[in-house]
């Protein structure tokens, strides 16, 4: 979550001590091609010294650098044309393109800027006012010029040379880097304290939207109009302007317009940095304003800290007990508040269907979202709404309470839904800090209870569920029909090609050189495994070779967390890509071979290399998702993980055919669910020497079920006993509670030979029977759809988390506790 900083602005380089230049000190300077340096103290120096030739020739010759033909002419207009240096910079500057920026043309963009600032209802009466016109008699006294870099120098009409001298690309350039090398997050939350247009082009294309789409808001405050008007005649803007990301106030309540905006979204992150555009005189109440803000928010969070404190110590184990038996027991329903963020598709939309599905259920649900996409929430955001809410319950997607300190209290139920294995979760510290109140929901990766140390009360495992209100099964619209009909569809922002993922990946770990080497290492192991994913596990596998790679490139044993975070965000997410873009490079072969048509859904796939004719842009998650699922002869899903997905769910739901790819880890799913039966039986074979145990198969109709199952998958297994490992077996008795069924695909899919494909031979073979046998197509669309209506939709969800909670915290608890 946020925090706030104190103001931190970059360093800046304390002034020189001043000191007499000499003749040769300033002839040097204007040798040793640094224009900008030279010019301010060379058009000093000529006006003392006017007759000083060598002077005047190395100001000409640094104007010309610069591209400033006119006034390098001036001042080689007194030399003639007998002396050949002078002859040879003449004629260089003859061949410069014009530089004087006539003053209409001034007036012209000037107006063109302020007008895309008027659109977005910002300085409304501007150009009507008498500043304005103040400001066209201004510039018609002014001469302009524009450099060869595209900056533009000005002086009072009938001058000799500019005033002002400042090198705006180059301090802009420093200004960035100073930042960035600060640790980068201020430029994330700017104020520009005057207006460069340099400085704010160079920050605008610094903070693109990220690839979740978060983008950055810059704030700009021009107090001096005249100067503003200035600086808006130089450059076209109106790119930056038009964008609502950029907030502009300008005159002389232009601090105090800041300073109420800040006071009304104190429930947001503010500005921390005050950076004063080159060129531009440093604005002390400005800065006065932002500290301002900061220490009122600072204030806000410790003072609605300590309310929040104040009403939660008083809620024990008792009161909860109380409390969710009176909503049992038709009393004021359960309060939950779901925080979310509208950075993740699907984390929003989960949040939201959820808090959907427990409003139906009888809860008062309220999800806290971002407004827009240039903002986050503060601390103070959350406590507000805590206190507004007063919530008996509080769900967090893929983030623990103890990741989120300091921002909600220990003392209310507080559920994890766990959708993602990202890399903050495996973590002993976290695992440590789970509380009598904190609850487990989701995917529950058996790693957190065996290596990281989480309890194994209060868990409620469930696969990915889907939304029976935006996905059924009834007709869609003829024009969304029309519009997505096709014999093959994909959903997927994952458009990034495999290798473009693995660089970026490696960028993302260039902090940690010897990390980023041994992922290097990794990445040929990475291509085989996905090669080879239909026949070997390739989650083990890529641990054991991560372990080797980073053992190597350390120098030491890796430690959990490090080899987590390889495997888990970076390993199996490229094996996923892989994957993924294989089976499609199949299905573009498949509709190519046969005239059919494919249709791929998401961010990105129209600058694909090779799959880019096939894109139709993004779907929203609602309506034209659904006519997508329905429509479509077959849908296909593709993960390195997991088969049960809420992409799978949903187009079930529509009454749509999704088929996954099979990989030989999803077979751990039948094999579990074997297990967990068996595992509570005494084995029939002992193996003490190597640890193993065996069942005999034909005495255990779980695993007879099981091996005729992988039979005929093409993994038969080849002897009479099945084998495992005493400490798996034991793992499987202590871990019962974090493995669901619904995680075996062949729970929700029935028999995987029938309803998965895994190689190209099995894709081909698949489509052609989806796409031609329409009864065996409707028979499955109608078993699946309604496995998924009874097990994975929200309202199951919510109906199974309330019994979780009511059965620890309500008559379930009581009844424990009698």
């Amino acid at each position: 979550m946020p925090t706030q900083t104190p103001i931190n602005p970059p360093p800046v380089s304390a002034p020189a001590a001043s000191r007499t230049l000499t003749r040769e000190d300033v002839l040097r300077l204007g040798q040793a091609g640094k224009p900008w340096e030279f010019l301010p103290i060379a058009a000093q120096a000529v006006v003392q010294a006017p007759h000083d030739q060598g002077l005047r020739f190395l100001l000409a010759a640094n104007l010309a650098r610069l591209g400033l033909r006119t006034a390098a002419q001036e001042q080689l207009a007194p030399f003639g044309t007998e002396h050949p240096d002078v002859a040879a910079l003449l004629q260089a500057i003859k061949q410069l393109p014009p530089d004087a920026v006539a003053a209409p043309l001034r007036v012209a963009c000037a107006a063109a800027n302020l007008k895309a600032l008027v659109a977005r209802g910002l300085v409304p009466g501007l150009p009507a006012s008498g500043v304005w016109q103040q400001w066209v008699q201004h510039a018609n006294d002014h001469e302009c010029f524009r450099t060869l870099g595209g900056q533009v120098v000005q002086r009072v009409r009938g001058a000799a040379l500019p005033r002002v001298w400042v090198d705006h690309a180059a301090l802009t350039t420093g200004i960035i880097a100073s930042i960035r090398g600060n640790g980068g997050d201020g430029l994330g939350r700017i104020v520009m304290d005057g207006l460069c247009p340099a400085l704010l082009k160079g920050l605008y294309e610094a903070t693109p939207a990220t690839v979740i789409g978060q983008r950055t808001r810059l704030t700009l405050v021009a107090a001096d109009v005249m100067a503003f008007l200035d600086a808006l005649s130089t450059a076209d803007l109106r790119h930056e302007l038009m964008d609502d990301r950029v907030t502009v106030f300008v005159g002389d309540a232009a601090v105090e317009g800041l300073a109420a905006q800040m006071a009304e979204r104190a429930a947001y992150t503010l500005p921390r940095l005050v950076i004063t555009a080159p060129g531009c005189e440093a604005t002390s109440r400005l800065r006065g304003a932002v500290e301002a803000a900061l220490n009122h928010q600072h204030d806000e969070l410790e003072r609605l800290h300590t309310q929040m404190r104040g009403a939660y110590a008083r809620r024990d184990r008792a009161h909860w007990q109380r409390r969710y038996r009176e909503a049992a027991c038709g009393g004021p329903p359960l309060r939950v508040l779901i925080p979310t963020t509208r950075y993740s598709t699907v984390v929003q939309h989960a949040a939201r269907d959820l808090a959907a599905a427990l409003t139906r259920a009888g809860c008062t649900a309220e999800v806290m979202i971002e407004p827009d996409d240039t903002t986050q929430f503060s601390n103070i955001g959350f406590s507000r709404a805590l206190g507004r809410l007063d919530p008996d319950l509080i769900v967090v997607i893929n983030y623990p309470r103890a990741m989120l300190a300091g921002v909600f209290p220990d003392d209310v139920p507080f559920v994890c839904w766990l959708q993602d294995a990202m890399p903050h979760l495996f973590d002993a510290a976290l695992g440590a800090r789970q509380g009598p109140l904190d609850f487990l929901v989701g995917h529950t990766f058996t790693e957190l209870f065996l290596k990281y140390g989480y309890p194994t009360e209060r868990l409620m495992p469930i696969s990915m569920v889907a939304d029976t209100c935006k996905f059924h099964d009834c007709p869609v619209a003829a024009d969304l029909a029309a519009a997505h009909t096709c014999d093959l569809a994909f959903v997927s922002h994952h458009s990034e090609t495999p290798e473009a993922l693995f660089e970026r990946l490696c960028r993302e770990m260039a902090g940690s050189p010897a990390v980023t080497e041994g992922f290097r290492a990794l990445w040929p192991e990475i291509k085989r495994a996905a090669a080879e994913a239909a026949e070997i596990p390739h989650q083990l596998r890529l641990r054991n070779a991560a372990e080797v790679c980073l053992r190597q490139t350390l120098g030491r044993e890796p430690d959990a967390k490090t080899l987590t975070t390889i495997c888990q965000n970076a390993a199996v997410p490229l094996v996923d890509r892989i994957l993924r873009h294989e089976t499609l490079e199949w299905a573009a072969e498949f509709v190519e071979e046969r005239g059919l048509s494919l249709h791929l859904y998401g961010r990105g796939w129209e600058t694909h290399p090779t799959l880019a004719k096939y894109a139709r842009g993004e779907l929203a998650h609602g309506e034209a998702l659904r006519a997508s699922y329905r429509c479509a002869g077959v849908h296909l899903h593709v993960s390195g993980t997991a088969l049960v997905h809420q992409r799978v769910v949903e187009c079930f739901l529509s009454g749509g055919l999704c088929i996954p790819r099979m990989h030989r880890d999803a077979l751990a799913g039948p094999r579990t669910t074997a297990e967990l039966v068996v595992s509570l039986r005494p084995p029939d074979h002992v193996e003490e020497a190597t640890g193993r145990v065996g069942y005999t198969i034909a005495d255990h109709p779980e695993l007879m079920a099981v091996a005729a199952h992988m039979a005929r998958l093409g993994h038969g297994l080849t002897e009479g006993i099945y084998w495992t490992g005493e400490q798996r077996r034991l793992n499987q008795r202590r871990l019962r509670p974090a493995l669901a069924a619904d995680h075996d695909p062949a729970f929700l899919l029935g028999d995987l030979a029938e309803t998965t494909f895994a190689r190209k031979g099995e894709f081909t073979a698949m489509m052609e029977k989806a796409l031609a046998d329409r009864a065996w197509r409707d028979r499955t669309v109608a078993r699946v759809g309604a496995r998924a209506r009874k097990h994975l939709t929200h309202d199951a969800f919510a109906s199974r988390l309330l019994a979780l909670l009511h059965h620890h915290l309500g008559a379930g608890a009581l009844q424990e506790a009698v």
